[in-house]
């Protein structure tokens, strides 16, 4: 199987921040450096060039740890704190470069002594990398925690500068001669190795932005790596084995690298990477580098005291440092140990205080829960009530449901519904389940709007009142009442009424009761506003009826009236068609009642001869009569056939008698508008009455027409004129 992978491919393997040309130029610095490590190993040129080489190798690593530091400096998505603090880690970089260079051109014309120029150059790195370091914008990963940093961070101080101070202090100080400035300058280095390495440990214990904080580590790194370089150079310096183009070069080179590979982490700021575990793993990789340096100073206590071969100062100081390193320790674990015992007091206090809470919420909760449930059960009674007080027509019958469901599901002492009288000065006491009610409406008991009476009040004022007071405004027959609430019947904002509940508790109404109580009010007044509207929607549609069949039946009766004199209606003995004169008895009985009437009685038996009446009804007005012969064997289903047959008889004498009707009206309007016309055709006084006359005695025949003017005109008496 080929393992070729596409460009795009491995594009997507790399991380963003080194696509594109950043990539190339980290590639290109890799490769070098992989270059000059190889050579410092094996060393393949003419070792006359060896020392040319091995100083020119630090220049493009160092160029590149330079350029990527100020590229990351001069990003404007930066913070400028951040710039500003690439800008000093840059300037340090820019002195280690620009010593290494004059460390080469002494070192190939005149020589380098100690101390010398480069020397100067290379001390300043040291406070500018610290200060770029402490300069970038960070926190404490936990304020909470100052104390134990502060004493993590001297337990690293103490511990390394005691294990430096054994191995390469005090005999750096020893081996340099008498002059003052080799000794400090030799106690320099290690000196500042020390503050470096406490900058870098500074960042295990602080946090700051995503961005930031990856670049961080990889610069950390890099200075950690350069710090370890400078001790082996001079630990090599001190057992003169150290020459230009040593292996530890290849540190030097390497932690050139990744500082520059920090500066093109921190040039890419709008990258996010994944914040989980953050805090836990802040908090092991803090705790562990104090131990682990107390226990590498504790060690080469040991090995110093073992071997013996070390100078007193050497040992001294160790143990010295090791001592303090240890006390600290101590130190801080009887802090972290106090501080834990704290929180645990702290812990078992809120745990404490919690359980206090929970028992006081489970309390309320319960308590709000048995609150809830009297209050879904009263809703759930209310809708109860108002459900079957509704399923009640009449008004009358609804205020009895109602106050009696009221009274028995609240068990209340006394209930009663007041309604206002037609002109809305008096509540009278309408519908009470209780003896005491009952006595009252049989007394007729009524309240004028207004007065002192609570139901009184509600009803001019429209809002729900309940007693204060056990005994106020009581009645002689409910002598128990020590809570009376009065709410309002209310429709459309228009009181109708008051419902009044008593009980014989004191103060056993609250705004929940109330509340409820006057849902199920407005259902009751909205209730009998509905009865109310449907009594009087009923009492109207009767009306309605009996003017429309009286209606119907003045008409008919006109009808008949006007058919031919003695023709009662027709009759047919399946050869002939001949009119009648007189209703037959039976037919004559079925049009007065308006039922069906047979010959042998109301109740008819099938399938035997026999003579039926059936009344011909329209609108429940009975306008004629049709009677049958039935034959014996007759089919049972005959008398519902000539019953539809009547029906759409009735509705078509209907339609015939309105046909007629509007034929007759428009024949009027015919003959009016024929008069008019020719009235208005005439222009003088005498031709208009003799063409009215002559009109009206046109449409009228054999009827006599006179116009009579009463009044004598000015000009003498005019004749009467008359048309036969």
């Amino acid at each position: 199987m080929s393992s070729y992978k596409p460009r795009s491919a491995i594009l997507v393997t790399l991380p963003v921040w080194l696509r594109g040309s950043k990539g190339i130029w980290v590639f290109g610095a890799a490769v070098y450096m992989l270059i000059f490590s190889s050579w410092i190993f094996f060393k393949w040129t003419n070792p006359a060039q060896e020392l040319l080489l091995a100083n020119l190798g630090y220049l493009p690593l160092g160029l590149f740890s330079v350029i990527s530091a100020l590229f990351a400096a001069n990003q404007q998505l930066i913070n400028q704190r951040t710039r500003r603090a690439w800008q000093l880690i840059a300037l340090s970089l820019i002195f280690l470069v620009t010593a290494d260079l004059i460390y080469l051109t002494l070192e190939l014309t005149r020589g380098v002594g100690f101390p010398d120029i480069p020397d100067f150059f290379y001390l300043m790195f040291y406070p500018l990398a610290c200060i770029g370091v402490i300069a970038i914008p960070t926190q404490l990963s936990d304020p909470a925690q100052k104390k134990t940093w502060k004493l993590d961070l001297s337990i690293i101080i103490t511990g390394t500068t005691a294990i430096l101070w054994f191995f390469l202090i005090a005999p750096s100080a020893a081996s340099a001669g008498v002059g003052w400035a080799a000794r400090l300058v030799t106690a320099a280095y290690p000196v500042m190795n020390i503050v470096l390495l406490a900058s870098i440990a500074s960042l295990l214990f602080r946090k700051s932005e995503s961005n930031t904080r990856n670049s961080l580590r990889i610069l950390g790194f890099g200075l950690l790596i350069f710090v370890m370089a400078g001790v082996a150079h001079a630990w090599l310096v001190l057992q003169d084995l150290y020459s230009s183009g040593s292996a530890v070069d290849i540190l030097r080179s390497l932690s050139y690298f990744i500082i520059g590979v920090a500066g093109l982490r921190q040039a890419t700021p709008y990258l996010n990477d994944s914040q989980r575990h953050k805090d836990s793993q802040t908090t092991w990789l803090t705790s562990i580098p104090p131990f682990l340096v107390v226990a590498a100073s504790i060690v080469m206590s040991l090995y110093a005291a073992r071997s013996g071969t070390s100078s007193e100062l050497q040992s001294d100081g160790l143990y010295f440092g090791t001592v303090v390193a240890l006390l600290l320790t101590i130190t801080r674990q009887v802090i972290t140990v106090r501080e834990n015992s704290r929180l645990v007091e702290e812990l078992n206090l809120v745990s404490d205080q919690l359980r206090d809470n929970t028992k006081v919420l489970e309390e309320r909760v319960r308590s709000r829960t048995r609150e809830l449930e009297r209050e879904t059960n009263r809703l759930r009674l209310t809708a109860q009530i108002a459900r079957e007080a509704a399923s009640v027509k009449d008004s009358e019958s609804l205020l009895q449901r109602s106050a009696s469901l009221i009274h028995e599901r609240f068990d209340l002492y006394h209930t009663g519904i007041f309604l206002l009288d037609q002109k809305r000065e008096y509540v009278i006491l309408t519908t009470s389940p209780t003896k005491a009610g009952q006595q009252m409406i049989t007394e007729n008991y009524k309240l004028l709007i207004g007065e002192q009476d609570i139901v009184a009040q509600v009803a001019a004022k429209g809002e729900p009142v309940a007693t204060v007071e056990a005994g106020l405004f009581l009645t002689p027959l409910l002598p128990d009442t020590r809570s009376e609430m009065a709410l309002p019947l209310k429709v459309e904002n228009i009181v109708i009424g008051v419902l009044d509940v008593h009980r014989d508790q004191p103060q056993a109404f609250n705004e929940e009761d109330m509340a409820i109580m006057q849902v199920l009010a407005d259902q009751i007044a909205t209730a009998v506003e509905r009865s109310r509207l449907l009594e009087e929607v009923e009492k109207n549609l009767k009306d309605l009826e009996n003017a429309y069949g009286q209606f119907t039946r003045d008409n008919w009766n006109k009808l008949s009236g006007g058919t031919a004199a003695g023709k009662m209606g027709y009759r047919f003995d399946n050869i002939r068609l001949e009119p009648i004169t007189k209703y037959p008895d039976i037919a004559e009985e079925a049009f007065k009642t308006g039922t069906i009437i047979s010959s042998n009685g109301s109740h008819m038996e099938a399938n035997k001869e026999k003579t039926v009446a059936i009344p011909i009804k329209l609108r429940e007005q009975t306008i004629g009569v049709i009677s049958v012969k039935l034959k014996e064997g007759y089919d049972s289903n005959t008398i519902s056939i000539i019953e539809s047959a009547i029906e759409r008889l009735a509705s078509a004498m209907e339609s015939a008698r309105l046909y007629e009707e509007a034929r007759m009206r428009a024949d009027r309007e015919l003959s009016i508008s024929r008069v008019t016309t020719a009235i208005s055709a005439s222009t003088e006084y005498e031709q208009i009455l003799q063409t009215t006359v002559r009109e009206i005695g046109n449409i009228l025949s054999d009827t006599e027409v006179a116009i009579q003017i009463l009044e004598e005109p000015a000009g003498g008496k005019r004749p009467e004129r008359r048309e036969q």
